[in-house]
């Protein structure tokens, strides 16, 4: 095999596009970190106590459900009711800085209504459909908190649509089990 021969202009040149290259990399990632700052500084302060009532809107409405006496239903719901306010709040809060879980969020704290729905009639297989569809888009949300907090990413089209149409088969679960008015 021949040697190659590199002349000291091809040198520089070579050595000149890798360091633009490795620049436009270090901007990058500089931009990606600086907005993951940014984000962080913005949601972090609340990112706790949105997955704390995330969770506790759709755990203490299930909880509700399995009570066997009206003081306890009453006391779980209560509480319920108590997290669905305050995640509200924290959906207003961040209706600019996380968009996304906006309206999947106020799907969701409607939970306990959804639950005070069937208070006599617990035994309702509707119930689990609720259950099970709550903790899907409650399992959606956190997922989509956790990528853009910790990685940056927002969730793409196909995925906030995927987000709102689990909050919408929560409430078209409730409502196909609701008793219509009839005039």
């Amino acid at each position: 095999m021949g040697n190659i021969v590199i002349d000291q202009g091809l040198a520089a040149l070579i050595a000149a596009a890798v360091a633009l290259v490795a620049s436009i990399i270090g901007i990058r990632s500089s931009k990606l970190a600086s907005r993951i700052s940014a984000r962080q500084n913005v949601v972090g302060q609340d990112l706790k106590d949105l997955s704390h009532y995330l969770y506790q809107v759709v755990a203490l409405s299930v909880e509700a459900t399995k009570s066997r006496s009206p003081e306890r239903f009453n006391k779980k719901l209560e509480e319920a009711n108590k997290a669905a306010k305050i995640l509200g709040d924290l959906r207003i809060r961040h209706r600019y800085s996380i968009p996304f879980i906006f309206e999947p969020i106020w799907y969701l704290k409607g939970m306990p209504l959804y639950i005070e729905h069937y208070r006599h009639n617990l035994e309702n297989p509707r119930i689990i459909m609720l259950r099970n569809q709550a903790t899907k888009l409650r399992k959606a949300i956190d997922l989509s908190l956790e990528n853009y907090f910790f990685y940056g990413k927002a969730p793409g089209y196909i995925a906030r649509k995927q987000l709102k149409l689990k909050g919408k088969k929560l409430e078209r679960i409730f409502l196909d089990g609701k008793p219509s008015v009839s005039s």
